[in-house]
């Protein structure tokens, strides 16, 4: 059995660029594991999200953080720090000062964990009290306790960060973005209400981002006062920025009933830490917002204070005008619930899913493919389930802050690897160090089974890192029950069979030698064909992830018999062929039909088509035991063309363009210019333009070709002609109270020529009196012209500044007469006075630098100057400047 696949791959690329630290970038693991609700968890190393149990007793929101290979660090609900085996760490039970252990177990965002820079084993994890204006952090090292990890500031010893400015109210919302700078931002919201806010803008909100870099953190926040504060239920609700870092956006449980603003959204400044430009998304109650991978889409979790009514989760297009416009219902809870209560926390997993924490339901909704519009997202209820004894409740980790690399490069390939056993993946990032997920240190590894796929590559001061999201489709087998039929006596079966594993339904189309659809079959358990007759065949296999593929196969007849020619499969109109019999077997009798009519039942026949086209030629091979055989093969028929071409005329001058315009009677594969000065062009039937730059008789070819008939060559002659020559020598120039000068072309054989000047005359000389810039156009006998310019400068003259600049810049550092021609002068005399009529300056010296502004090595100040210019010119005449009314500005 001969089986030729053809193997189609779809990849959908993604590629994000972050500039986060100059640690050395980590990899993608960090938030593979979440730890919230009542002893509720989730992993993602494998993947696909797995459910897990744990020992948090939290009703909304948490912090967790894993190492860069997806192992689970630490987690907290800010008021204890637990190590990876759900022990509270050493020192880990936090007393915040000034608060009495306000408890942190009912709040949006209690807490975020950031890594700190400049380190690569300690954290800081931010506490955000509900009661207060009081933020707290501490700093954690995993180097510390054989790995588990140690809160290295003990309780009496963390420091706070007081944020009283002016009267505040701080929220529950706090989260952290990463700088533009190798660093991190700790964005808080309150309510500034001093007595001038209060006034001004009663629903005035702000906030306060806290950097932290290398240096630690910078206790004195950047403030933004955008953005609104109108109800009490602003406290909660969910703070959460773009992926790319550009945008803010707040969730409001506000009152809806109220119209006020529930959902807003802001530009962010990763240089400034300063939020701006507050846009009304909403005037819903929210509680959860979270961004589409490609932050083109925001999601939010719409609360409604109703009994028996449903939580719901919106989309909005953010590339819209008008947003709120674009509001659409793509899920929610799936059953009315029995009493009021908030929506759920939104937040995007590894895999690139947003998912949502439904209380009522206890379960994480899921939303597929967060990049669709409307409906089209895939909103999935109950997407996962907890295992038994956890609940999910409101809350999700909040995000974490990952060090990069200022050079770090993350690129995202989604992979479906469709009927294959194996396949090579790897990164075209060349010379550096790698290290994948698997353990292995190339630049490529060769995967059997799918799941997700991270390869980091240190390459000098930047590092990348390369994903890939394996998706699989195994190849169901093929295979036949003998191999083998006969004409009339047709016994064999094909069989194709998915492996064991495989559930999934593929759609088998079945097709004969002659490609016609036999049947078409949709199963997950395979399909058969019987019986079968001797011959070619193909099965096509389709999946419903969009893997696509065809399997071809051979049953032979019981003596071998296949039947074959060998022929062009392109031949040329009127030509005489000899089709090649390769058949095999021991067949003795042959039909062959050219597809127009005409058959042959010779070995190897002779054939000449006459009309062009496409054809299909088919040989029956047979034996004395009537088994026989059938072999095609497709055709084209050229034809045999005509070509010339015509231009815009016969003679042209040099440097003309001419047009050229093809004609032919079949489309040839190529035109072929032959200009007949050097100059060649090959294109595929457009007109087209040529200059000459000599003057002569060119011939120009044209040839053209086609597929299979022989070349067809026209030529043609053209004549172009030489331009006249002009020479009216070097500019010159002329004094205004001098004689006339005589200008013209100094080639005295072109009598015959035309004389055309812009100053209107037509005569081959002109008499010139004034300056300017003088042309003459010369035409000859062959029509062809000529023009030449020459410029008649002005003598005896100068032009005198009105300021100058005496900085020492090497601009304007003097004051002079400019364009002073000194061979014209031959007495000279310029003085300058102050204001006052003092005298501070005197030169006779025409070729001088003049007056650079000082009086005995002074610096003079600005201001307006007097001078006087007395100049005797060459040819006798005085001109004297007194201008005590213009001002020169030194």
């Amino acid at each position: 059995m001969t089986k030729k696949i053809l193997i189609p791959f779809f990849l959908c690329i993604a590629v994000f660029l972050c500039a986060i630290s100059r640690q050395k970038c980590m990899a993608q693991g960090e938030q593979n594991v979440w730890v919230f609700g009542t002893n509720a968890g989730i992993d993602f190393n494998s993947g696909s999200p797995i459910a897990i149990q744990t020992n948090l007793r939290q009703l909304e929101g948490t912090a967790s953080i894993c190492d860069r290979n997806g192992k689970l660090l630490f987690y907290t609900r800010g008021d204890t720090i637990f190590d990876r085996n759900y022990n509270p760490m050493p020192n880990g039970g936090l007393s915040l000062p000034n608060l009495n252990n306000t408890p942190v177990s009912s709040q949006t965002q209690p807490a975020v964990i950031v890594q700190m820079p400049g380190s690569e084993s300690k954290y800081y994890v931010f506490i955000n009290t509900r009661l207060g204006n009081i933020l707290y952090y501490c700093i954690v090292d995993m180097a510390l306790n054989n790995g588990l990890g140690d809160v290295i500031v003990t309780p009496q010893q963390l420091i706070s960060i007081n944020i009283n400015v002016a009267n505040t109210y701080k929220t529950e919302k706090m989260a952290v973005i990463n700088g533009a700078d190798c660093n991190f931002w700790i964005v808080i919201r309150t309510r500034i209400y001093n007595e001038a806010d209060t006034l001004a803008n009663p629903g005035l909100a702000a906030y306060m981002a806290f950097e932290i870099t290398e240096n630690g953190v910078n206790e004195n926040p950047v403030i933004s006062r955008v953005g609104n504060f109108q109800s009490f239920h602003y406290n909660y609700g969910a703070l959460v920025f773009s992926h790319n870092g550009t945008k803010a956006v707040i969730a409001n449980v506000g009152e809806s009933s109220a119209k006020l603003p529930g959902v807003e959204l802001y530009d962010f400044n990763s240089v400034t830490g300063e939020l701006s430009n507050a846009v009304i998304v909403d005037t819903i109650d929210s509680y959860g917002v979270c961004f589409s991978p490609d932050n083109t889409k925001l999601y939010v979790s719409v609360h409604h204070f109703e009994v028996n009514s449903r939580d719901s989760v919106y989309q909005y297009d953010l590339t819209r005008t008008n947003i709120m416009a674009t509001r659409i219902a793509v899920g929610g809870d799936s059953n009315n619930r029995n009493q009021n209560g908030a929506a759920g926390y939104l937040k995007m997993g590894p895999d690139r899913r947003i998912y949502r924490a439904s209380l009522y339901n206890n379960c994480l909704d899921a939303i597929n493919y967060p990049d669709l519009p409307g409906v089209a997202c895939g909103y999935v209820n109950n997407a996962i389930v907890p295992l038994s004894q956890t609940s999910v409740m409101l809350g999700l980790p909040n995000e974490a802050g990952i060090l990069r690399s200022n050079d770090t490069i993350s690129a995202y390939t989604p992979l479906l690897v469709c009927f294959r056993d194996s396949i090579k993946i790897g990164t075209n990032r060349k010379d550096g160090f790698y290290q994948w997920n698997t353990g292995a240190i190339t630049d490529s590894i060769t995967i059997t089974a799918p799941g997700l796929y991270t390869v980091g590559i240190h390459k000098s001061c930047a590092y990348y890192i390369d994903s890939f999201h394996i998706e699989w489709n195994y190849l169901p087998e093929l295979y036949t029950t003998k191999g083998k039929s006969c004409s009339y006596v047709n016994l064999d079966t094909a069989i194709i069979m998915p492996r064991n594993d495989d559930t999934i339904y593929y759609t088998y189309y079945w097709y004969s030698n002659n490609d016609s659809l036999i049947k078409t079959t949709i199963s997950n358990q395979g399909d058969t064909l019987a019986p079968i007759a001797p011959g070619n065949y193909k099965l096509r296999i389709t999946s419903m992830r969009g893997c696509d593929t065809i399997i071809h196969f051979t049953i032979d007849s019981s003596l071998s018999n296949e039947a074959s020619f060998a022929i062009d499969t392109v031949l040329c109109q009127g030509q005489t062929y000899t089709f090649q019999n390769t058949s095999t077997g021991g067949s003795s009798t042959w039909y062959w039909d050219f597809g127009e009519g005409h058959t042959a039942t010779q070995r190897h026949p002779e054939h000449t088509y006459t009309i062009p086209g496409k054809y299909r030629v088919t040989l029956i091979a047979a034996n004395s035991m009537l088994c026989y055989d059938t072999f095609y093969r497709d055709i084209v028929v050229d034809t045999l063309g005509q070509v010339s071409f015509f231009t815009d005329k016969k003679e042209l001058c040099v440097g003309e363009n001419i047009g050229f315009y093809p004609d032919y009677t079949a489309d040839p594969l190529t035109l072929q210019w032959n200009f007949g000065n050097g100059s060649r062009f090959e294109g595929s039937g457009e007109q087209l333009s040529h200059a000459y730059d000599k003057e002569g008789k060119y011939s120009v070819i044209l040839t053209a070709s086609f597929r299979a008939c022989p070349d067809t060559i026209y030529v043609d002659t053209l004549t172009v002609h030489a331009l006249p020559i002009i020479d009216l020598g070097s500019n010159t120039a002329l004094c205004p109270y001098s004689n006339t000068i005589v200008i013209g072309n100094r080639l005295t054989n072109q009598l015959a020529y035309t004389y055309i000047w812009n100053a209107g005359a037509t005569t081959a000389n002109l008499e010139v009196k004034h300056p300017g810039i003088y042309s003459l156009k010369i035409t000859n006998e062959s029509g062809c012209s000529n023009t030449g310019t020459i410029e008649v400068k002005k003598d005896c003259y100068i032009d005198i500044p009105n300021a100058f600049t005496p900085n020492g810049d090497g601009i304007n550092d003097y004051f002079f007469p400019r364009q002073l021609i000194t061979r014209s002068i031959i007495a000279f005399r310029m003085q300058v006075f102050s204001r006052w009529g003092e005298r501070i300056f005197e030169t006779t010296q025409a070729d001088g630098r003049g007056w650079d502004g000082k009086l005995g090595g002074k610096e003079q100040p600005g201001g307006v100057y007097v001078y006087l210019i007395d100049i005797y010119f060459l040819n006798g005449k005085h001109e004297n400047f007194d201008q005590i009314a213009d001002a020169i500005k030194p």
